[in-house]
C-alpha cells in the first residue's frame, strides 16, 4: 500500500529558525519513508516556506513525488476559521487514492489547521491513515519517541455508535446495515441483530428466523416470539402488525401506516373470530373453505347472511363487523370500537393511496391515538413491551463492547 504524507505548511517548516533543525514534515519525511507522495497544502504567505520544504524533501529525497496544494484566499485570510481548514484538508484527502495509506501531520500550521485532521480521522474520512505528531527535541524526556501516532480509535468510536444509535432508534436497520461494514463496531453479532430487525419489521418472519439461527446467544423472548410468528399463530401476527404500524406512524411514514392499517384491521378482527369460534380461520388457504367453517356455526351463519350482502369470498371488514355485533352487545368496549375501526375515514385514504397515488402525509396525534386503542381493544392484554423496543436496548448492549 503507497504512502501519502498530507500536511500544512507551518512556521517550523522546512526547519525551525530557533533551532535549526528539521521541522515537523521534515522529521516526518524520514521517520516515516518510504513515502510515494508528500502533498503540502499553503496559504499565499506562506509560499516561500512550501517551496522550500518541496526543495528540502527533494533534496534529502525524502519525499518521492513532492506536490504543493494552495489553499483558496478565503482560507488564507482567516486561517484560524475551523470549518475553512476542515474543508481545505477533506478535500485534500478526497484527491488521494482510496487504497493509499495516508499519514497526516499534526504538528505543522496553526492550531486550527492541527484540529483539522484528528477531526476528519474521526469522522471516518481516512479509514487507512493515521494523525501523527512531532515533539520538540528541546522538550522531549528521555523516554519519549519524537515521532508518534496519536490514538484516536475511542473518538471515531463514539461518532459511529451514536451514527448507529441514531439509526437504531429510528428503525432504520437497513440504513445501520450499509453503515456498520465502515464502522469500529462490524461484528458478526451486532450484523445479525440488525438483520433481524429488519426481517421482522419487513413482517418477513422466515427470513428473521434465519437471523436468529446465526445468532449464538438469544434470549428466550425473541425466540418465541419468532417461533409464533413462522407458525403463523393469528394473534402473534395481529400483535406484530400492531407494533410495526406504531412504528410507521412514529417514524412519519403515514402512507405505509394507511396501508398496513387496512391488513391488520382484518387480522385483528381475525384474531377475535378464531377466539370466539374456535374455527382456524387465519391459516385456511381458499375462501370457500372459510365459509364451510363457518357453515358449522349455524347460529352465526345465519347472522351473517341476514347482516351481509354476500356470504362468498374472503372476509372483509363488513364481515367482521357483523361478526362481532354477534358476539358482542352494541354497548361493550369491543363491538364500539369495531365499529369505530370498520367506518374510520383513514380506510378511504388506505384506498386512494393503493388504487389512485394519491397520499396522506400527516395525521394527529389525537387521530393516531384513537385508532391504537381501539385496536388495544380487540387484541386484549399485550403479553409484554414492544418487542422493537427490547430489541434495540439488546444491539446497544452490543455495541458497548464491540
Amino acid at each position: 500500500m503507497a504512502r501519502y504524507l498530507l500536511s500544512f505548511v507551518g512556521s517550523q517548516d522546512p526547519y525551525s529558525d530557533k533551532t535549526q533543525e528539521a521541522g515537523p514534515i521534515a522529521t516526518l519525511a524520514a521517520q516515516l519513508a518510504p513515502l510515494a507522495e508528500v502533498i503540502l497544502l499553503y496559504t499565499a504567505d506562506f509560499a516561500d516556506k512550501a517551496t522550500d520544504t518541496r526543495d528540502w524533501l527533494t533534496a534529502e529525497n525524502l519525499g518521492g513525488n513532492v506536490h504543493l496544494w494552495p489553499v483558496p484566499d478565503s482560507f488564507t485570510h482567516d486561517p484560524i476559521d475551523l470549518n475553512g481548514a476542515i474543508a481545505v484538508a477533506r478535500a485534500a484527502l478526497t484527491a488521494l487514492p482510496r487504497d493509499a495509506e495516508i499519514l497526516l501531520n499534526g504538528s505543522s500550521g496553526t492550531p486550527t489547521m492541527k484540529s483539522a485532521w484528528p477531526i476528519l480521522q474521526a469522522a471516518g474520512y481516512v479509514p487507512n491513515g493515521q494523525v501523527w505528531q512531532v515533539r520538540n527535541p528541546k522538550e522531549m524526556n528521555p523516554d519519549q519517541e519524537r515521532v508518534f501516532p496519536t490514538n484516536l480509535n475511542s473518538l471515531r468510536a463514539e461518532f459511529e455508535r451514536q451514527v448507529l444509535l441514531r439509526q437504531i432508534r429510528d428503525y432504520n436497520y437497513s440504513g445501520a446495515l450499509q453503515f456498520l461494514p465502515t464502522s469500529v463496531f462490524q461484528h458478526p453479532t451486532v450484523e445479525g441483530w440488525l438483520r433481524y430487525g429488519r426481517a421482522r419489521l419487513a413482517l418477513d418472519f422466515v427470513e428473521a428466523q434465519r437471523a436468529l439461527s446465526a445468532l449464538t446467544e438469544v434470549p428466550p423472548r425473541f425466540q418465541q416470539e419468532t417461533n409464533a410468528l413462522c407458525r403463523k399463530e393469528v394473534k402473534a401476527i395481529a400483535w406484530e402488525g400492531y407494533f410495526v404500524a406504531e412504528i410507521h406512524y412514529k417514524t412519519g411514514q403515514i402512507g405505509n401506516f394507511l396501508v398496513l392499517l387496512s391488513a391488520l384491521l382484518e387480522t385483528v378482527w381475525c384474531a377475535y373470530a378464531e377466539e370466539k369460534t374456535g374455527l382456524k380461520l387465519y391459516k385456511t388457504k381458499t375462501s370457500e373453505e372459510i365459509w364451510q367453517q363457518l357453515q358449522s356455526q349455524e347460529a352465526l351463519y345465519n347472522y351473517l347472511q341476514n347482516q351481509c350482502v354476500r356470504c362468498e369470498g374472503w372476509l372483509n371488514r363488513y364481515h367482521y363487523r357483523a361478526l362481532v355485533e354477534f358476539y358482542e352487545p352494541p354497548a361493550t368496549a369491543i363491538a364500539q370500537a369495531a365499529h369505530r375501526l370498520c367506518s374510520h375515514r383513514l380506510l378511504d385514504s388506505r384506498n386512494d393511496l393503493a388504487h389512485k397515488l394519491q397520499g396522506k402525509a400527516d395525521m394527529t396525534p389525537q387521530a393516531a391515538a384513537a385508532i391504537f386503542a381501539d385496536l388495544r381493544v380487540l387484541l386484549g392484554e399485550q403479553s409484554g413491551p414492544n418487542p422493537y423496543e427490547v430489541l434495540h436496548r439488546e444491539i446497544e448492549r452490543h455495541l458497548s463492547w464491540a
